[in-house]
């Protein structure tokens, strides 16, 4: 089964990608549980205008939110192929604050759902 890229990492980044696959050793929080933790939020900048080609819909986003509520390793997981990489690139710009363990920030994993029907 093919699993779908993002733009390649740079090479620091992509160890890091490959680590956190590989050992799994970070919680899942919720899309809500995300929302609550989000304190800056880009929007999708639009090449064309998606309602020009009639295309709407929402874009699925996985990732890693880091220990300084960067966003790591996104990944697209559904949505319209003409609204995903500028989804793709709004997500690499949101900050989250640090999701705790025990007062210790720790690696989570997520999803963010954005509707194309807000822009």
């Amino acid at each position: 089964m093919a699993q779908s890229k993002s733009p390649a990492p740079d090479n620091q980044t992509g160890a890091f990608c490959k680590k956190l696959e590989r050992d799994s050793q970070y919680f899942v929080i919720s899309p809500v549980g995300t929302e609550k933790l989000l304190i800056q939020k880009a929007e999708p900048v639009w090449k064309h205008r998606p309602m020009e080609a009639r295309v709407s819909g929402t874009v699925g986003v996985q990732f890693e939110l880091g220990k300084h509520g960067e966003v790591l390793c996104p990944k697209i997981i559904s949505g319209p192929k003409i609204l995903q990489q500028p989804v793709l690139d709004a997500v690499r710009k949101y900050m989250y604050k640090p999701n705790l363990l025990n007062g210790e920030a720790v690696v989570v994993s997520t999803t963010v759902w954005v509707p194309t029907s807000n822009f």
